[in-house]
C-alpha cells in the first residue's frame, strides 16, 4: 500500500471507527477482525501460466459493453430496495447503514428463495468486510465463496469471475499468495472465452500488483500499462489515475526519476486534483531518488506542514459540526422530554386502572388454580395409591413365579438324573445294536438339555436371592477354551459352519477362574450362534489380554437381531415381536443368566449386531492372573461329570435358513 492512499485510508478508518453516530459495534459485526499479514509462498509456475494467459487477452482489441449495468434487477420487490440503499451507503462511506441494509436485503432474498438476489445481497456483504480492514481480513472469505457456488449455480459467468477476483484480492491483500493464484488462475481462464473488459482490468491491475510486491517490476509495469489501455477505452478516468500512481511508485522502486516525473505529471493532469501534501510527498520521493537531500527534506517538510494544517482544519470543522449538532440535539432533548413527560402522566393513570384490573384477574386466577391443584393432588394421590397396589401385586406374582420355576425345576431334576443314569449304562454296554444305541443317544441328549434347562432356572432363582457365590480356581485359559470348545466343533462341522477360536494372549496365561459361571455364558453365547448361523456361515470366537481384564467376543455370521430387539435381549422371557420371528425358540432365559453370571463376576456383557450380517457379542471380566504352576486340572476340582452337566448342548440340527434372532 502506498503513501497517500495508506494515509488517507487509515485516517478514514480511524474516525470512522471513533465516530460512525456513536455506535457500539459487536463483537459478531464485520468489523472486530484485525489480523497480522504473513506472506504464504506460492507456485511460481502457476504464476507464469495466469501471466501469459494476460498477455494473451491484452493483445486483443477492447470491446466496450453496450450496457454497464448488464447484471443489474429491475424488480422493485423490498429486498432489491435495501440492496439499493446498501449500494447508496457504500457510496456514502456509511458502512454500519450499509451492513444494516445488506443484512435485510439478504434476509428477504433468503425467504423469497430469490437466489440472485441472496448472490448479490453475499457479494456486497464480503466487499464490505473487505473496505473496513482494508482487504487483511478474510472474514470477507465465506460470503464471496457462498456467492460464488450461487453465480455458478446460475451459470452467470460475470458474476463467477467477480467473485472469483474478490476472493483473489482479499487473500492477496492478506498475503496468501497461495490461495490468490488458485482463484485467479480460474478467473483469468473464463475471461479468455467472455469479453468482459472491467474485469479483466481488475484482474490485470491486481495481478500487476501482486507482481509488483514480488520484485517483479518489470513485468508489473507492463501488465498496469495493458490495464492503463483498457481503463481509456472504458473512459475510466479514476482508474487511469490509480494505474498512474501505481506506475509512480514502480519507477521509484527503479530509481528512474525522470520517469517517475513524467507519471506524476500525468496524474495531476488526469482525474480528481493532488492534495498538497500528496504533491509534495511525491516531489520528495523523487528528489530522494534523485539523491538531492536538501530539496527532498523541503518537500518532506512541506509534506507534513500541509497534513497538519489538512488535520487541524478538519478538527477544526469537526469540532464546530459536532457543537452545532449538539445544541441542536439539546433543543430536541428538552422538548422531546416536555413531551415525554405530559405523555407519562397520561400512561401513569392507564397503567393504574389497568394494574387494578390485573391484580382482580390474577387473585381471580390464583383462587381457580388453587383448586385445580388441589384436585389434580387428589387424583395424583389417588394414582400412585393405584400404581402402588398394582406394583406390589407384580412383584408378588414375579416371586410366586419365579417360587413355581424353582419348586418345579426341583421336581425335575431328580427324575432326569435318574433317567440319564441308565441311559449311560445302556449306552455303556457293548451289547446293543447301531439304531438302539443311536436311539439311547438322542434321549441322553434330550435328557441333558432339559436338566440344563432346569439347571438354568435354578442358578437364576440363587442368582436373585444372592445365594449363589464365585468358586474360582487357577486355571490356564487356553486349555479351559479347547476342553470347552470340542462339543461345539462337532455340531458347527455337522452344521457346515466354520467354528473358529482366535486366542492373542500367551499360551499359558493363568487366571483366577470361576469356571463353572465362565462355562455358562459361553456356552449359551455360542449356541445361540451356532442356533441362528446358517450352513457355511462362520463363528469366531476371539479372546484379548487388556489391562487387568479378559476380553472376549462372540462373532457370527447369522441372521442378525432387529434393532427393536437388539435392548431386550438380556431380558428374561423376553421373546421376538417380528414379523418372521420365530414362533418357537429359545425361552429367553440363557442370556439372562449370562447377564446375571456376567454382573456377579464384576463384568460387562453386551451385544452389537446388523440385521442379515451377524452379530457380536462382547464379554469383559476382570482378570488375576496367578501362577502358571498353582493351575488345577480341568477334571481335579470339577470332576468331568459336573462340567459335562454345565454344557449347554446345541441341537443336533442346524438351520439351513436365518430366522429373526431373538433372546435364546
Amino acid at each position: 500500500m502506498h503513501f497517500p492512499f495508506y494515509v488517507t485510508r487509515c485516517v478514514f478508518l480511524t474516525l470512522f471507527l471513533l465516530f460512525s453516530k456513536g455506535r457500539a459495534l459487536a463483537q459478531d459485526s464485520l468489523y472486530t477482525h484485525w489480523p497480522t499479514v504473513q506472506k504464504s509462498p506460492f507456485d511460481p509456475a502457476q504464476r507464469d501460466r495466469i501471466f501469459q494467459i494476460l498477455q494473451e487477452i491484452g493483445s486483443r482489441p477492447v470491446v466496450k459493453p453496450k450496457d454497464a449495468k448488464a447484471n443489474a434487477h429491475t424488480g422493485n420487490t423490498p429486498g432489491w430496495e435495501a440492496l439499493k440503499e446498501t449500494n447508496v451507503f457504500i457510496g456514502q462511506r456509511d458502512f454500519p447503514e450499509a451492513t444494516r441494509a445488506v443484512n435485510k436485503a439478504l434476509g428477504l432474498a433468503r425467504s423469497s428463495q430469490d437466489r440472485k438476489l441472496e448472490m448479490q445481497a453475499l457479494g456486497r456483504i464480503g466487499y464490505i468486510s473487505r473496505e473496513v480492514f482494508l482487504g487483511k481480513s478474510l472474514k470477507a472469505v465465506p460470503y464471496h465463496e457462498e456467492a460464488l457456488l450461487i453465480a455458478r449455480e446460475l451459470q452467470d459467468t460475470s458474476m463467477e469471475v467477480r467473485q472469483l477476483l474478490a476472493l483473489a484480492d482479499n487473500y492477496g491483500q492478506a498475503g496468501r499468495y497461495d490461495r490468490m493464484l488458485e482463484y485467479a488462475e480460474p478467473a483469468a481462464m473464463l475471461l479468455q472465452t467472455k469479453d468482459l473488459p472491467a474485469e479483466l482490468m481488475q484482474l490485470t491491475v491486481q495481478f500487476g500488483l501482486f507482481l509488483l510486491d514480488n520484485d517483479h517490476p518489470k513485468a508489473a509495469e507492463k501488465l498496469l500499462r495493458q490495464a492503463m489501455q483498457i481503463a481509456h477505452a472504458l473512459g475510466n478516468t479514476g482508474m487511469v489515475q490509480h494505474l498512474y500512481w501505481q506506475l509512480f511508485y514502480i519507477y521509484l522502486n527503479l530509481k528512474d526519476a525522470d520517469k517517475a516525473q513524467v507519471t506524476l505529471d500525468s496524474v495531476r493532469a488526469i482525474g480528481k486534483p493532488l492534495s498538497a501534501e500528496s504533491l509534495y510527498e511525491s516531489y520528495y520521493q523523487i528528489e530522494k531518488v534523485k539523491g538531492n537531500r536538501e530539496e527532498a527534506l523541503h518537500y518532506l517538510e512541506q509534506a507534513y506542514r500541509f497534513i497538519g494544517e489538512s488535520y487541524s482544519q478538519r478538527n477544526a470543522d469537526q469540532l464546530a459540526s459536532w457543537e452545532t449538532r449538539l445544541r441542536t440535539r439539546e433543543k430536541e432533548l428538552q422538548l422531546e422530554n416536555q413531551r415525554v413527560l405530559l405523555e407519562k402522566q397520561r400512561q401513569t393513570r392507564r397503567w393504574l386502572y389497568g394494574l387494578i384490573g390485573l391484580v382482580s384477574l390474577f387473585l381471580l386466577v390464583a383462587v381457580y388454580a388453587w383448586y385445580q391443584q388441589r384436585q389434580a393432588k387428589r387424583a395424583l394421590s389417588q394414582q400412585n395409591q393405584l400404581i402402588e397396589q398394582q406394583s406390589a401385586e407384580l412383584k408378588e406374582l414375579d416371586q410366586l413365579k419365579s417360587r413355581f420355576f424353582a419348586n418345579v425345576s426341583h421336581e425335575l431334576r431328580t427324575p432326569l438324573t435318574l433317567i440319564l443314569g441308565p441311559l449311560q449304562q445302556a449306552l455303556e454296554q457293548g451289547s446293543i445294536d447301531e439304531r438302539s444305541a443311536r436311539l439311547l443317544k438322542t434321549a441322553r441328549r434330550n435328557a441333558q438339555h432339559l436338566l440344563t434347562f432346569v439347571n438354568e432356572i435354578l442358578d437364576l432363582s440363587k442368582l436373585r436371592s444372592a445365594k449363589t457365590e464365585l468358586q474360582e480356581q487357577p486355571t490356564v485359559l487356553l486349555d479351559f477354551l479347547k476342553e470347552m470348545l470340542e462339543p461345539f466343533q462337532a455340531m458347527a462341522e455337522s452344521g457346515q459352519i466354520d467354528l473358529q477360536l482366535d486366542y492373542q494372549p500367551a499360551a499359558s496365561w493363568t487366571l483366577a477362574l470361576d469356571r463353572i459361571k465362565l462355562l455358562k455364558i459361553l456356552n449359551n453365547l455360542l449356541s445361540n450362534a451356532l442356533k441362528f448361523t446358517p450352513p457355511g456361515g462362520q463363528i469366531t470366537l476371539i479372546v484379548e489380554q487388556g489391562e487387568k481384564e479378559l476380553c472376549l467376543q462372540v462373532r457370527d455370521t447369522g441372521s442378525g437381531i432387529h434393532p427393536n430387539d437388539l435392548p431386550h435381549v438380556f431380558d428374561l422371557y423376553y421373546q421376538s415381536k417380528q414379523p418372521g420371528a420365530r414362533t418357537e425358540g429359545g425361552t429367553g432365559i440363557g442370556l439372562a443368566l449370562s447377564r446375571e453370571l456376567t454382573s456377579l463376576m464384576d463384568g460387562k456383557l453386551w451385544v452389537e449386531s446388523t440385521p442379515g450380517k451377524g452379530s457380536i457379542f462382547f464379554l469383559r471380566l476382570p482378570a488375576r492372573e496367578v501362577d502358571p504352576g498353582s493351575a488345577f486340572p480341568l477334571e481335579s476340582a470339577l470332576g468331568a461329570s459336573k462340567l459335562e452337566q454345565v454344557r449347554v448342548m446345541p441341537e443336533a440340527q442346524v438351520q439351513s435358513a436365518e430366522p429373526q434372532r431373538v433372546n435364546r
